[in-house]
């Protein structure tokens, strides 16, 4: 008699097994009945749609080598943006000009990066390091990208305050804000007649350190 039942249990346990993994095989496996719609948030999936409407907002901004960013428009769509396409919107700021588009909520961000420094610091210049010479750089420091020229004083030679310091200067964004203010009060110059003066400073409190018989290391 129990071995009846045991057998009547088990069988019973063997087709519900069976019949569970049918289900989910058919759940897995099926063809779906129609293919999933790209997501509204791509701008694939809005290709022939508006991706500006007259809801929206825009901002136009310029990110420069500097790391400003200016703001040149915000406000409501123009007449010929509003209704456009993301297509065509993409032929009018193309990635290949350094422009890139997002939307956050109701805000369409066109950003352009531009491969200059900003108006305020085009005319900044500093001091580092190139090849193991004194070398001064456009734009303040931390932007290290656009080498202007190359002084005739080999670091190695400098006082060992002022090779830290310039070593410090080439990995500007890595000190401490205190030796950032440091840095920027001795090697970085507003305009190029500032930096003149700064190198003539420089060259003087040089030459006094070697003549005291500071170490060049």
């Amino acid at each position: 008699m129990f071995k009846k039942l045991f057998f009547l249990a088990f069988g019973i346990a063997g087709s519900l097994i069976i019949a569970v993994a049918v289900y989910y095989g058919l759940i897995i496996f099926r063809e779906p009945a129609s293919k999933p719609l790209l997501s509204l948030s791509s701008p694939a999936g809005k290709s022939n749609q508006a991706f500006i409407t007259d809801d929206n907002f825009i901002r136009e901004e310029y990110e420069y080598l500097c790391g400003d960013v200016y703001i040149v428009y915000l406000g409501r769509p123009s007449d010929d943006l509003a209704g456009i396409t993301f297509n065509k919107l993409r032929e009018r700021y193309p990635a290949e000009d350094g422009w890139s588009i997002e939307k956050v909520e109701k805000t369409v961000v066109l950003e352009k990066l531009c491969n200059e420094f900003c108006p305020e610091h085009k005319s900044y210049r500093h001091l580092g390091i190139n090849e193991g010479r004194l070398a001064v750089y456009e734009g303040p420091l931390g932007c290290d990208k656009e080498l202007l020229k190359t002084e005739n004083i080999t670091v190695e030679k400098l006082p060992a305050k002022y090779q830290l310091e310039l070593e410090q200067a080439m990995s500007f964004e890595k000190q401490e804000t205190a030796v950032q203010d440091q840095l920027r009060k001795e090697f970085e110059f507003s305009s190029e007649s500032s930096l003149q003066a700064g190198l003539e400073n420089l060259d003087e409190t040089i030459l006094g350190a070697i003549q005291q018989g500071l170490p060049g290391k």
